[in-house]
């Protein structure tokens, strides 16, 4: 912004804030004359808000940690069958290697199960009736837990009773608290955004960071190691999971049309897209659509494509250079959302890999959108962890999604593919992380002479023309720092 020089006052200036918090805050001066800093309301706000997240994650963990599980580790075979890997029950563990048929009580029939049991997540079961049958396996498998002992029959006709155990904190596992600390810095980072400045695009901003910490918060817990997850959880994984995902799509779509640029069909763009999205997921979570897993990434697709169309329809209101940003996000986005989508079907058929690709792909997927939402309120190049983390999010969905291909089409061992994918993507990421940096985040790095150049160029053309100053100022300032907008201000 070009502003006009002003004289100094005699009158002590207090210290311009550095942000909408340190604006809410205020000096007073005791008695003795000493100014004492007194902490603004929104920053209250603040402090209460992270206190109640992380007492929230507290009794989440702790609730967890409660709850019975077998203390074993399992692997699914090509076959759909379940081999015991390891255990720390000396009843399991004498019959490591044997592969799992049913599980029973002595007052209850035994009940079949499968790989399908390794299954954590309705939401990413492409199959209706495969995921029907894991939430039936895992919630008689609860029951069962319940009662102390678990009857298992194996192949080999032995039949063991193994005791089941309370998790602890330590039983949930490294990658629960990785999860689960990143959807509490996601509820941290709206917290932060929405108290600094009210408003609609921010509140659409807290829409999306929270349903996507649940939905963090929702994978963190079917993480967790062993057999046994609390009663009732999955089976309000797909509607709850679905809805996470249709709301972040339609917080989307409707910031883009208010925006940077707020367009003349705002209004009606977000009554269709939330009422579309709202419908959609009700349908596919009741059984109107099916296959309920197509239907859903058929409409996170749809909401991606509206927020592209809108970002390309507001840089054409007002050439906005964020509105260009945002563009390249959503065919980012878009792109690694198909992708990942695309490793995920092509996984269902094999049960030795459905689990473990499923898994590691709807993870990196869900921190890429993370890390994409932690970005978009610091697109300055001072933030450049967080573009690093970004990156590296992408190229580990990507890397994900390519083990999986190279295993379904050339059938090659998970060893080779893993190390094939992740040698692909490093290149990748070596390869365009530059032309991300530049044309990703609309930044570009000028060299020592390039700056040089521009400053030559500009001050012959001020000697030339003294009268075009201010033109050649804001351009100037374009070409070195390439500015969200220049506005010219006094005379």
């Amino acid at each position: 912004m070009l502003s006009k020089r002003t004289a100094p006052s005699d009158t002590p200036q207090a210290p311009e804030a550095d942000s909408d918090f340190e604006a809410s805050s205020y000096d007073f001066a005791d008695d003795a004359g000493v100014k004492v800093s007194r902490v603004g309301p929104r920053r209250n706000a603040l402090v209460g808000l992270a206190l109640l997240g992380c007492l929230g994650l507290f009794f989440l963990a702790r609730w967890l940690a409660g709850t019975p599980y077998l203390d074993s580790q399992w692997a699914a075979m090509p076959r759909g069958s379940l081999m015991l890997q390891s255990s720390a029950d000396p009843a399991l563990a004498a019959v490591v290697g044997s592969t799992l048929v049913s599980l029973g009580s002595p007052e209850q029939p035994p009940v079949l199960v499968d790989s399908t049991l390794l299954h954590r997540s309705p939401r990413w079961q492409i199959d209706d009736t495969a995921r029907q049958a894991l939430i039936d396996q895992n919630r008689a498998l609860g029951e069962l837990l319940a009662q102390g002992t678990v009857e298992l029959r194996f192949a080999s006709n032995n039949v063991v009773t193994a005791h089941a155990v309370q998790r602890g904190f330590g039983g949930l596992g490294w990658l629960f608290w990785m999860l689960s600390g990143a959807g509490l810095l996601l509820y941290l980072v709206s917290c932060v955004v929405i108290l600094a400045r009210v408003n609609a695009p921010n509140m659409l901003y807290g829409v999306m960071t929270v349903c996507q910490a649940g939905n963090l918060l929702v994978i963190a817990t079917e993480t967790l190691p062993g057999l046994g997850l609390p009663t009732g959880l999955l089976h309000l994984d797909l509607p709850l999971r679905a809805a996470f995902d249709a709301c972040t799509g339609a917080a989307i779509v409707h910031v883009f049309a208010l925006f940077p640029t707020r367009l003349p069909v705002a209004r009606q763009v977000a009554l269709a897209v939330w009422t579309v999205a709202l419908l959609w997921v009700a349908a596919a979570s009741t059984g109107w659509l099916r296959p309920a897993w197509w239907w859903i990434q058929a409409l996170l697709l749809l909401l991606g494509t509206a927020a592209y169309g809108l970002t390309r329809q507001s840089y054409r209101a007002e050439a906005n250079p964020f509105a260009l940003v945002m563009q390249r996000f959503a065919l980012t986005s878009m792109a690694t959302l198909v992708l990942m989508s695309g490793a995920v079907a092509l996984a269902s058929p094999l049960p030795d890999l459905a689990h473990g690709v499923t898994v590691g792909a709807s993870i990196t997927w869900y921190l890429f959108m993370a890390s994409l939402l932690v970005l978009a309120p610091f697109l300055s190049g001072r933030r450049r962890v967080l573009r690093e983390f970004s990156l590296l999010a992408g190229a580990s969905t990507v890397a994900a999604s390519l083990d999986l291909l190279l295993v379904s089409l050339f059938n090659v061992g998970p060893l080779v593919s893993l190390v094939i994918a992740l040698a692909l993507a490093a290149l990748l990421y070596t390869g365009a992380r530059q032309f991300f940096l530049t044309r990703l985040l609309g930044h570009r790095r000028l060299s020592t002479e390039r700056i040089f150049d521009h400053l030559y160029r500009s001050a012959r053309a001020l000697q030339l023309a003294p009268e075009r100053y201010t033109d050649l100022l804001a351009q100037l300032l374009h070409d070195l720092f390439d500015p969200i907008k220049i506005q010219r201000v006094g005379r």
